[in-house]
């Protein structure tokens, strides 16, 4: 019997097809699929795999390299006991009133017949609470009274403040009146009627236009709730 058809069969198909074994055994030829799992594929520098195109991380859909490296970050700080940073939030009280400080305060405060001086630390929630409501008395009452905010976080403006006068809560007031502090008053001047455990709740609405009829009748009486 010949040998030929054996020889020229099966045997001649083994022998183009090794070499094709011998390349899946060491490329992987596993499934696509395990490109993006980081298991296959070369990855080249950078950190992308040639099968997913430009940037971003193995496995990691394109774009979210950020995101992921900022919670690695917060994670390692707070390992370290550190806290993780966090955006500064909005200081509203700094949009809603021009500033004073030790270069502008005599010309703005002290010559100037009334002035309301708004004394404020950067992140204080109830300043923020009531910025509005002072932004819009300087506008109803522009040509009598003079609304200012003042950064006690500054050391150089704490020297502007009255002598003896000690700030206890955050915001306070200073009225002026032809250059002299009349009246003051440390924080606000009344809680919601929430915090208050009074009822019915108001909205914050309601309780700024409480402040606001406050502030309007302690200016027109010329006097705040103390005094220097």
């Amino acid at each position: 019997m010949s040998l030929k058809p054996w020889i020229g069969g099966p045997a001649l198909a083994g022998l183009l097809l090794f070499p094709l074994f011998v390349g899946c055994s060491e490329g992987g030829c596993g499934d696509e699929s395990e490109g993006m799992s980081g298991q296959s594929g070369p990855v080249t520098s950078g950190g992308s795999s040639s099968r997913g195109g430009s940037g971003g991380e193995v496995g990691v859909p394109r774009g979210a390299a950020e995101p992921r490296k900022a919670a690695d970050e917060s994670s390692k700080k707070a390992s370290e006991g550190k806290p993780p940073e966090r955006p500064a939030a909005p200081d509203l009280l700094s949009s809603a009133l021009e500033p004073v400080d030790a270069a502008t305060f005599k010309p703005k405060v002290i010559k100037r017949p009334e002035a309301l001086v708004s004394l404020y630390f950067p992140g204080c929630s109830d300043c923020d609470l009531v910025a509005p409501v002072l932004k819009t008395l300087s506008g109803d009452l522009k040509g009598k009274v003079d609304f200012y905010r003042m950064d006690t976080s500054v050391p150089e403006n704490l020297a502007l403040l009255p002598r003896g006068f000690t700030v206890r809560a955050y915001p306070s007031f200073l009225l002026y009146r032809e250059g002299s502090v009349v009246s003051w008053k440390q924080g606000l001047p009344f809680e919601s009627r929430e915090a208050a455990g009074e009822s019915p709740a108001e909205t914050t609405e309601e309780y700024q236009g409480r402040l606001s009829q406050w502030f309007k009748d302690s200016l027109a009486r010329g006097t705040l709730a103390g005094s220097p």
